[in-house]
């Protein structure tokens, strides 16, 4: 009887099911990354529009105690909140007088160094008005690396 020659299997994974996996999880981070990021980026934009919302009901609520619209953030005293002032918006009083008034945020969402996002809201708006910057609010995973 001839002895036959065992061949011991190694197990794991070959190069080629490794690069397999590698090429599908870089085309799966390719799409989620920037969805995740412009997911991001309109939250950014919800959270500086309901901030607009607050300051225009807290706006009425010294106007009625005060016969006039505050002139400053600032000013509305007791009726601010801490939640005003967020790191991606600023929001300032631009027009205040005894009837009217107009609240605007400026912010960089997607931190890129350039705040061209402008929301503004008045006495009458029901939802704040959106001026766009000329920049989309848009991330790309090429620029983010180069």
């Amino acid at each position: 009887m001839i002895p036959v020659k065992r061949t011991s299997v190694v197990p794991g994974f070959s190069l080629v099911e490794l690069m397999i996996v590698l090429a599908i999880i870089g085309i799966l981070s390719a799409v989620a990354v920037p969805a995740y990021m412009n997911h991001l980026y309109r939250s950014r934009q919800n959270d500086a529009v309901q901030i607009l919302m607050d300051i225009q009901r807290t706006q009425e609520m010294f106007h009625a105690l005060n016969d006039a619209y505050a002139p400053s953030i600032g000013a509305l005293g007791a009726f601010t909140d801490t939640h005003f002032d967020t790191a991606h918006y600023a929001f300032a009083v631009t027009v205040a007088s005894t009837d009217s008034f107009l609240v605007t945020a400026t912010g960089d969402p997607n931190g890129d160094g350039t705040a061209g996002d402008n929301w503004s809201i008045d006495e009458d708006d029901r939802q704040p008005t959106h001026e766009p910057s000329s920049e989309a609010l848009t991330f790309s995973l090429i620029d983010q690396i180069l």
